[in-house]
């Protein structure tokens, strides 16, 4: 049951992640979708580098919620499976490494 949840989420988050820009009412460049997809295949390897990404989106894009929503569900994923890594409860710490 908790696995099959837990599928669902993460088709949600993936769907949601990559929805075209229009979607959002706002318009994207190629490198900007590009960005997002190189980010959600570092996060599904737990790789940290996909939120630099995800800032980078954030930066380019402030008003659509993109960037944001997916790197809250990178904070989410990364604690959920690394409950015991120290690291994962500072990871919205700015000035962690």
């Amino acid at each position: 049951m908790a696995l099959a949840l837990a599928k669902r989420f993460a088709t949600a988050v993936l769907l949601i992640g990559v929805a075209p820009a229009h979607i959002w009412g706002e318009t994207a460049s190629q490198s900007t979708d590009e960005l997002i997809a190189a980010g959600i295949e570092r996060g599904y390897n737990f790789d940290r580098s996909a939120f630099e990404l995800f800032d980078e989106v954030i930066r380019r894009e402030p008003q659509n919620p993109r960037g944001y929503f997916l790197k809250a569900a990178g904070f989410f994923w990364y604690s959920l499976v690394n409950p015991a890594d120290a690291s994962a409860s500072t990871m919205t710490d700015e000035t962690a490494p």
